[in-house]
């Protein structure tokens, strides 16, 4: 996943983002949703981080 969210990202982010913080920043949600998209296995912004984006506000602008 830090590989597919530039470089300034690192492993040990992610692993942050997993095991202490217990969520994404939302600063990467799209990023997430664009990166997995692409890869075949959407994971939306909008269950990544449900109180700034919401479904209808992305797919109305895809």
């Amino acid at each position: 996943m830090a590989d597919l969210l530039g470089p300034k990202v690192k492993q040990q982010h992610v692993w942050n983002w997993l095991n202490r913080d217990k969520r994404l920043p939302e600063r990467y949600a799209m990023r997430v949703h664009r990166a997995t998209e692409a890869k075949g296995t959407l994971v939306p912004a909008w269950e990544l981080c449900p109180e700034a984006f919401c479904e209808e506000d992305i797919v109305a602008t895809a």
